[in-house]
């Protein structure tokens, strides 16, 4: 069904990001080489894949006047209520379908962006961790980059009937305008909870933290190195004396265990 949800990007970005803490988890999917694609209900935000049932009534009322309107029909009062009010069930019945079905879906998330200090720290064990650059042009999947609102998705009419893209479309994409820091960019592929394998040169780029020990960037070093030799690497670094985050690229040889 996602198949039918266009990218809402006008041109896919070639490489995204993703932070991570240095753990067993982050290391098997190095050696390993894939992604873990994530059950919606996993999410750290109660508020993912939310949709406001309260424009379901007044929807329902602009179908059924439509449809009075279009086929020039003439009812009386408890008639009407009766054609909106099975409306409202259909309505309902479609949305549990569909939310359903893309709560089976497996997604994974990355940021636009390598240098937000927050995301550092929220989802790098605090500058301890790694942000890795991943070659996305070739992964399964759409691309989707996530819609910030200040409202839960609703339903919306084109032409007389529900458009169904932009509901799945805003079903999938939309958070909190809070969470607008991450930019956040997300791959909807098959089931959830599931691995998605990568080639040996997904990962094009590896930027340690502001605190990540020397030792365990080495051990990431060597994990990477395992399947992609043209790898490139990167150090965090305070841009002079503001809070602002920049990278300097290194030459990497890390030792041998």
């Amino acid at each position: 069904m996602t198949d039918n949800i266009p990218e809402n990007v006008n041109n896919s970005p070639k490489t995204l990001y993703r932070f991570r803490g240095v753990n067993k988890l982050t290391f098997d999917e190095m050696l390993n080489r894939y992604l873990f694609f994530s059950l919606p209900s996993n999410f750290n935000d109660p508020f993912e894949f939310f949709f406001d049932r309260s424009c379901i009534p007044s929807v329902a009322q602009e179908l059924a006047g439509q449809i009075v309107e279009t086929e020039k029909l003439t009812l009386t009062k408890e008639q009407f209520l009766i054609m909106k009010n099975k409306w409202e069930t259909e309505l309902i019945d479609f949305f549990d379908v569909k939310k359903n079905t893309l709560y089976a879906k497996g997604v994974c998330c990355f940021s636009g962006k390598n240098n937000n200090a927050l995301q550092w720290s929220h989802y790098a064990d605090g500058h301890k961790g790694i942000c890795i650059e991943y070659d996305v042009s070739r992964f399964e999947g759409k691309i989707h980059k996530a819609i910030y609102s200040e409202t839960p998705t609703k339903i919306h009419l084109l032409n007389g009937e529900i458009d169904t893209t932009r509901l799945l479309r805003d079903f999938i994409c939309t958070k909190r305008s809070e969470w607008s820091y991450e930019n956040e960019f997300r791959i909807i592929n098959g089931e959830g909870s599931k691995r998605l394998h990568l080639g040996r040169d997904a990962i094009v780029a590896v930027y340690f933290g502001l605190k990540t020990p020397q030792d365990e960037a080495n051990a990431i070093a060597r994990a990477v190195l395992t399947n992609n030799k043209n790898a490139r690497w990167y150090w965090m670094r305070t841009e002079g004396d503001t809070w602002n985050l920049t990278c300097k690229e290194v030459s990497f040889s890390p030792e041998p265990e």
